[in-house]
């Protein structure tokens, strides 16, 4: 066993590889036995960044130098000591060989101090880590290829924030999560929320104080969804602000909004000089498709597609710059809320025209010029026919006029005659138009008193005939 005599212990005067130590305490001679001197809290020489990190035997206190990252080190059992990085590299961490704290790799900093206990030979593991910014370096471990298995635990018993983050960055996240579920919150005490979203800076850009992006084109499951099993609201917005409430902008060619429910969408006007539903087209649109469709689908349903009730004195409906339009056959205004008749058979106002039609005459006469117009309601028709000079037919036969717009139904119909030139019997006083049952035929008949009716008969007009008729006829 080697004596080595020492005055003052000191790095130059540290022997190397002593066993034992005399130590001359002024006067009296002590000696310590050292297992390894090694062990002594000496500042070695500067390691080269390897992998495996050799650590050497002349200190316990080393610069690591270069920026070689390492996932091990080569170093005897039961040493303490401590490196400091003098640039960036990355330490891989290995629940063996090189145990980091969070078990998850660091990428070190200048100035960053660690302080290592090998366990074992070439087993160590990282007992004290100090960030050259004063921070746990926590904050730091990389988000790829390393691995997390612990769980951090805030345990905050009194009335404080259990966890305070104050980020400076312009471009990065105070929060960045990477996981499957990336977070959860349960409200576990009642008068609060599980979220809460705050802003109060004048904020004049397009950022949105809350921003989800579902970005996959292939997602079909919601980028949103809320699920209320309460008697509470499923979603409330309180605008405060004058602007829209709610902004949607879709690009879908299919619905923007789908409700499903037994009472769908319920909209209040609570604030005058506005209106509780404005819909607006403005857009080159040639299709068939409306504004605004109302499709009560259930063929066994026997409530309206539509009610408007208006206890005010304004209008119910009003109609600027378009037309009501009938799109089904039998289809109109039902007036059904009015009082009836005692034999009344339809209450539905199912058709309105109006038009133009072309008569001819019997038996071979010929109508030198005529003019018929009818308007058609419901089934009610008036017309009007101007027709002047009868010529051709012969003198005996009756005058029959055909070509009336729509046929006329099993009941008798009449008109108003007004005439010129018509050689009318003498013991008749007046002409009128008799429209016959179930057909589209009107013949003139001459009427006087204590007189029976008299069709009238080709001989009575000439070229110089002119009647206006006017008549109004029901039709099937």
């Amino acid at each position: 066993m080697a004596t080595k005599k020492v005055s003052a212990l000191t790095a130059l005067t540290s022997p190397d590889g002593a066993e034992e130590l005399l130590v001359n305490d002024g006067g009296t001679s002590k000696k310590i036995t050292i297992t390894n001197v090694s062990k002594l809290n000496l500042k070695g020489g500067d390691i080269t960044s390897a992998d495996p990190l050799v650590i050497d035997t002349d200190g316990n206190y080393f610069d690591v130098t270069g920026t070689t990252g390492f996932s091990a080190m080569t170093v005897a059992a039961d040493r303490q000591f401590t490196l400091q990085f003098d640039g960036a590299l990355t330490m891989t961490h290995h629940a063996t060989n090189l145990d980091l704290p969070g078990e998850a790799n660091i990428t070190t900093v200048a100035g960053d101090v660690a302080t290592f206990q090998s366990t074992g030979a070439n087993t160590v593991q990282c007992i004290n880590y100090t960030k050259a910014s004063g921070n746990s370096p926590v904050d730091s471990l990389p988000l790829a290829g390393g691995t997390m298995t612990g769980t951090v635990t805030i345990d905050q018993d009194t009335d404080n924030n259990a966890l305070v983050i104050d980020s400076e960055s312009t471009s990065n996240y105070g929060i960045l999560a990477y996981a499957k579920y990336g977070l959860r919150v349960d409200q576990d005490i009642s008068g609060g929320y599980a979220g809460k979203f705050y802003r109060n800076i004048a904020e004049a850009g397009s950022n949105p104080l809350v921003y989800i992006h579902d970005e996959h084109t292939s997602n079909t499951q919601p980028a949103l969804k809320i699920q209320q099993d309460g008697a509470g609201i499923g979603l409330q917005i309180d605008q405060n602000g004058n602007s829209n409430a709610l902004y949607i902008d879709s690009e879908s060619t299919s619905n923007t909004i789908v409700s499903y429910g037994k009472f769908g969408i319920y909209s209040v006007q609570d604030i005058s000089g506005g209106y509780a539903g404005y819909f607006y087209r403005n857009i080159a649109e040639a299709g068939s498709n409306p504004l605004i469709t109302i499709n009560d689908d259930h063929t066994s349903n026997t409530q309206p597609a539509l009610k408007v009730k208006q206890d005010g004195t304004g209008a119910a409906i009003t109609v600027e710059g378009g037309n009501i339009v009938i799109g089904t056959a039998g289809k109109g205004i039902d007036f059904s809320a009015t009082t009836d008749g005692t034999t009344m058979s339809s209450e539905l106002l199912d058709d309105y025209e109006e038009g133009t039609f072309t008569v001819t005459a019997s038996s071979g006469t010929s109508i030198t010029s005529e003019q018929g117009e009818y308007i058609k309601i419901g089934n009610l028709v008036h017309i009007t026919l101007d027709a002047y000079g009868f010529t051709g037919g012969t003198g005996t036969s009756i005058i029959g006029i055909y070509g009336l717009p729509f046929t006329n139904n099993a009941a008798a119909g009449a008109g108003t005659v007004m005439y010129s030139n018509i050689n009318r019997g003498s013991s008749y006083s007046q002409i009128t138009a008799y429209i016959y049952p179930s057909n589209t035929l009107f013949r003139l008949y001459e009427q006087g008193d204590n007189n029976s009716w008299n069709a009238m008969i080709n001989s009575q007009v000439g070229s110089t005939t002119n009647v206006i008729i006017s008549a109004t006829y029901i039709i099937t």
